[in-house]
């Protein structure tokens, strides 16, 4: 099989994306932090509580990308 030229890991778009999302949820935690108290996981479950009726812990996991003893220890502290 033929490998192809090798590009590198800076100019790779998985890379570039991947350093993208995590300025983002750095600024999201700052601006959550600051305007409100909350932390990351304490943003993400408001946020998606905002737009939902009732859920179960489980789904509030889900849709927020957080396991679930995460997602209860951030809906109780």
């Amino acid at each position: 099989s033929h490998a192809g030229p090798q590009v590198p890991v800076d100019r790779r778009f998985g890379y570039r994306f991947n350093r993208i999302a995590d300025a983002l949820a750095q600024q999201t935690l700052l601006y959550s932090r600051r305007e409100f108290g909350l932390n990351l996981a304490e943003h993400r479950i408001v946020a998606v509580l905002s737009q939902s009726d009732a859920l179960s812990i489980r789904e509030i996991a889900e849709h927020t990308q957080l396991d679930k003893a995460h997602a209860t220890r951030a809906l109780t502290d």
